[in-house]
């Protein structure tokens, strides 16, 4: 018998492979002659590892940028300029965004830091808007390295959803004394799962619902700012923040005390496990004016051996 093999060429599209690299240093990163393959769009992932600038008005958008080295110096001072929205994907891995303005984010655009920094100057603000327009949310995913947002950061999210999750590194948002407003509006959702997430400030809109951080593992700072939920129903009016069962967040919210924290866990502004109802002494511990759940005790081995012994001891009567 003949065994005859066929080989049967394997076609994917190109667009899985395409990437383009950075090539002028420094320059205009909207120059095409600036890419070796073409300007960044989805599917087509551009690298910049060298200095770099970015030009005021010119907004990213259906972009796919990462940048590995060297500092991205973005010339805008207006929100109203350099947007970063359609569905954009901006990925730094190291090297610095370094912006002196406002950036406004929104459309499903994605900004993950997960080496290397970046400094926004000025009022940072954050909207998933433009123009009054709503085109969608973001997300800004904080893994490694560190972003800071000086001054005040203002997320203003009217009817769209967006995330800021810090697994890592470092975010630090709204450190000036202009302006205790950190959250205008709505739908802003803050996960703490690692690293530091800080600010000068945490005050929520008293007219907007579903605005809540939700602390897992890490260290969260909240400075002389303070903490304003506006609520006296934090959990009605879903502005609170929550601690994760079973997670070693810290809370540190400069100049509070212990019945600060029992204050708000009281009015469903401080929650464990999305709740309120059990006992706060049974529920969290609090060392100076830094809050974290109780540690649940685990079962010493004198007691794991009785517990043996006595499942032992059925065993046999049965």
């Amino acid at each position: 018998m003949i065994l005859r093999v066929f080989f049967i060429p394997l076609i994917l599209p190109s667009s899985l492979f395409s990437a383009t690299l950075y090539t002028g240093s420094p320059n205009n990163i909207f120059d095409t002659g600036n890419w070796d393959a073409g300007l960044p769009a989805i599917g087509n992932q551009g690298t910049i590892s060298t200095d770099s600038a970015w030009p005021s008005n010119n907004d990213l958008s259906g972009w796919d940028l990462l940048l590995t080295g060297g500092t991205l110096a973005d010339e805008s001072t207006s929100f109203s300029t350099n947007e970063i929205y359609g569905g954009t994907k901006f990925d730094i891995q190291g090297g610095t965004w370094q912006r002196n303005g406002v950036v406004r984010i929104h459309g499903g655009a994605e900004v993950t830091v997960g080496s290397g920094a970046a400094t926004i100057g000025g009022i940072a603000a954050i909207s998933a808007a433009t123009g009054g327009g709503q085109d969608g949310g973001f997300s800004l995913n904080v893994s490694g390295g560190t972003m800071t947002m000086n001054n005040v950061i203002n997320f203003n999210n009217q009817a769209n959803l967006s995330t800021i999750n810090v697994s890592g590194g470092s975010l630090i948002m709204g450190y000036g004394a202009s302006d205790l407003r950190t959250i205008d509006e709505s739908n802003s959702l803050f996960n703490l799962t690692g690293g530091a997430l800080s600010s000068y400030s945490l005050n929520m809109s008293a007219a907007d619902n579903n605005i809540v951080v939700t602390l897992s593992d890490g260290q969260f700072i909240v400075g002389v700012g303070g903490y304003n939920p506006n609520s006296t129903d934090g959990i009605t009016d879903e502005r609170n923040v929550n601690f994760t069962p079973g997670g070693s967040a810290t809370w540190q919210l400069e100049g509070a005390d212990q019945a600060l924290f029992e204050g708000l866990y009281t009015n469903g502004t401080l929650l464990a496990g999305s709740d309120n109802s059990a006992p706060f002494d049974s529920t969290f511990q609090v060392s100076g004016d830094t809050i974290s759940l109780l540690a649940v005790p685990e079962p010493s081995s004198a007691l794991l051996s009785l517990l043996g012994l006595a499942a032992f001891v059925r065993r046999k009567r049965s």
